[in-house]
């Protein structure tokens, strides 16, 4: 098992090249406070903000879309690791961004990041070791 997490970690590929670098720590804010609204799971933060780093180091994000980004973001990271009863819906996670998106313009963005990775979404944050090697310790 680790040794399959080390060889995903090693294949995503990130270089912090954003344009929007200096925006980071409030998008990352930002994620938290709407995941916590939403009763879903702390992972799936963390996997949010791989997915918006990732997305972020290879895209130009206009700066009136990088709330849009980071929501598909925690719409897609939702999908992958929450059931899915407890995926939020489009109307209720537009409710959190301080600008009048749209579900057609969210679901737009979806399909942009889900394109930009090859629908390859797999991604490796520190909760997955933390998951494993509580379960695998003593």
């Amino acid at each position: 098992m680790h040794h399959n997490l080390r060889m995903r970690e090693q294949q995503l590929a990130y270089y912090g090249r954003s344009q929007h670098m200096d925006k980071r720590s409030d998008i990352v804010e930002w994620v938290h406070n709407v995941v916590r609204a939403h009763n879903l799971a702390s992972i799936t933060a963390f996997t949010a903000i791989s997915y918006f780093d990732r997305f972020s180091d290879q895209a130009i994000i206009p700066e009136a879309s990088l709330q849009l980004a980071a929501l598909a973001c925690i719409l897609i990271a939702a999908k992958c690791e929450e059931r899915e009863e407890d995926v939020p819906r489009f109307r209720r996670l537009l409710q959190c961004t301080t600008r009048p998106y749209t579900a057609a313009e969210l679901e737009a963005m979806e399909m942009i990041i889900l394109q930009a990775s090859d629908w390859n979404m797999v991604t490796v944050v520190p909760a997955c070791y933390t998951e494993y090697y509580c379960r695998h310790s003593i």
